[in-house]
């Protein structure tokens, strides 16, 4: 008889034979789907990560006025509610709450005052609060916009703050942030689709607009990187000397001159926070010591826009004639 069997078997067996270096044993099936398994998953998992785009915050997209550094890293500070879209009237205290939070974590300044109950936010009644308590800044800002996402539109949240420095009433810090977060495409094009996602919260946005916020305080612009020591010190004690703050500025010009007892600059800061105090000798000799030091420097900012153009040594001149009549 036939053996079909025996003769399929010797078949096989004779074409295995001729190919010595290939396997031909079945895994059973259940292997098979488990690694199937695996891959998909590993994939998928792949493909789901790709959307979770990590990023580093970085400064607010719009700065319209900075100083060079943060000089008030000591200050007392009150905080305001934001005023909110007309879409949403609660959004404006939400997001003063999220920048107190964020400023109190980054440690930006000594100490943050919440003063949201405030309702009045004319500039006006802000300054007589602060200059009650005692803030050396006050910060107030606006939610210019607000769009809650979902998985079909993206969320969005812009806005804008404003730091003041109450005894001068100047605007030190102005910027705005703006953020969007798209809804998450959750489509898979290798295998399959799973659960759509929300576009990320407002909520979230704001948290990342606040630390843009915070980073910009914190920040120390290039130019202030590059100066040297005794010229550093000479900008500290600038902003003090605009702010008022003639302690303070006298500390830093004459920390300026101990690196550098030639530094023109400082003289004639220290004449100007001396005759301020009403210290009118000192402050003729520090002028007097400007123009023996004759430095042919041009000014490019000061106290008295006026002068700005002058030279350090007509400035001296100015002051001193001005002290000697």
């Amino acid at each position: 008889m036939y053996n079909h069997t025996t003769d399929m078997i010797c078949k096989i067996d004779g074409f295995k034979k001729s190919l010595p270096n290939l396997s031909f044993r079945a895994k059973p099936l259940s292997s098979i789907f488990i690694v199937f398994l695996f891959i998909l998953v590993f994939l998928s998992g792949c493909t789901i990560k790709s959307i979770e785009i990590s990023r580093t915050i970085k400064l607010p997209e719009y700065i319209y006025k900075s100083p060079l550094k943060n000089y008030y890293s000591n200050a007392t500070v009150g905080i305001f509610k934001f005023q909110s879209p007309v879409n949403a009237s609660q959004v404006g205290y939400a997001a003063a709450s999220t920048f107190h939070k964020r400023l109190l974590l980054n440690k930006v300044f000594f100490k943050v005052v919440q003063e949201f109950d405030v309702e009045d936010l004319s500039f006006e009644n802000l300054i007589k609060i602060a200059e009650k308590k005692h803030y050396e800044l006050i910060i107030t800002g606006v939610v210019r916009y607000y769009m809650e996402g979902s998985s079909l539109q993206e969320s969005m949240v812009d806005e804008q703050i404003q730091v003041i420095h109450v005894p001068t009433k100047e605007t030190l810090w102005y910027a705005e942030a703006v953020e969007t977060g798209r809804p998450v495409s959750s489509l898979d094009y290798i295998f399959f689709k799973i659960k759509d996602e929300s576009a990320p919260s407002t909520a979230s946005l704001m948290s990342i607009n606040a630390q843009k916020m915070c980073n910009m305080l914190l920040s120390i612009s290039p130019y202030y990187a590059a100066l040297k020591k005794d010229m550093k010190w000479i900008d500290d004690g600038y902003n003090y000397l605009v702010a008022k703050d003639y302690d303070k500025a006298e500390f830093c010009f004459k920390k300026a001159l101990s690196i550098n007892p030639d530094n023109p600059y400082a003289f004639l800061n220290l004449g100007v926070v001396y005759e301020r105090q009403g210290n009118t000798g000192e402050a003729i000799t520090m002028y007097q010591k400007v123009i023996e030091l004759n430095p042919e420097i041009v000014v490019k900012e000061s106290t008295n826009p006026q002068k700005t153009g002058y030279t350090l040594v007509d400035i001296a001149k100015d002051n001193l004639k001005m002290l000697q009549q």
